[in-house]
């Protein structure tokens, strides 16, 4: 991230006994330590929105996490970019469902107009429920 006048870096470093400590890259003054992250991440953008002038919710808040253990961080960046795969399938996921609904639902009014069960209709459009069906049907 590019810094902007309200964006800004923090490291979050995981010390001996679990609390975070948060340096800031462009307020290298600012160093508040908290048992959270989230706690963390409140206080930095609260300390810097006062310093600064500036909302809280407004500012533009990298964060990057650091163990000790360069094997444990990278592991953990691992996870996160496998994470994010799986959130954009997932999200890509609900979109074709709901285009699937979207376009399930005249099909099967059309199927049911014509004597079809709402099981019947079901299967015709690829293995949906018939209370699924029914409910489509009903809604639109």
């Amino acid at each position: 991230m590019s810094r902007t006048p309200s964006s800004y870096h923090l490291r979050a470093t995981l010390t001996q006994g679990g609390r975070w400590q948060g340096t800031i890259t462009e307020l290298p003054e600012v160093h508040p330590t908290m048992r959270s992250l989230s706690q963390l991440e409140t206080r930095v953008r609260t300390e810097i929105a006062q310093g600064e002038g500036l909302d809280p919710e407004a500012l533009a808040l990298e964060v990057t996490h650091h163990t000790g253990d360069d094997a444990l961080d990278a592991d953990a960046a691992r996870v996160r970019e496998l994470k994010a795969g799986a959130d954009q399938l997932a999200e890509q996921a609900r979109r074709a469902a709901e285009d699937a609904r979207t376009a399930a639902a005249p099909v099967a009014r059309r199927l049911l107009d014509l004597g079809a069960s709402v099981r019947d209709a079901g299967a015709v459009l690829g293995g949906y429920s018939g209370s699924y069906i029914h409910n489509l049907t009903q809604s639109n």
